[in-house]
């Protein structure tokens, strides 16, 4: 595959399919901030959405192996790690 393949498969390379909409909902605008990532306080929120999207591709496109649960947000949202301290207060 050409370089030029990989930026036109979306399964491949998310980073440059991303929709206006996509771009709005994850907050690709700090990167004209100079931030790399969203801030701590957006990031399982923002991870959650790219997780989304690309499960939706999987599904989207055949390549998925799982049945898609029907709510997929709610289902990857359940999987995601949390961390939690004791005496954090």
């Amino acid at each position: 595959m050409r370089n030029i393949d990989v930026l036109r498969e979306p399964l491949r390379n998310k980073g440059t399919a991303f929709t206006a909409e996509e771009r709005e909902r994850l907050g690709t605008a700090d990167l004209s901030c100079g931030r790399i990532f969203p801030p701590a306080a957006r990031m399982r929120e923002v991870a959650l959405a790219v997780a989304t999207a690309v499960a939706e591709a999987a599904f989207a496109t055949g390549v998925a192996t799982h049945p898609r649960p029907p709510d997929l947000a709610a289902h990857l949202r359940r999987g995601m790690y949390a961390a939690s301290y004791s005496g954090a207060d």
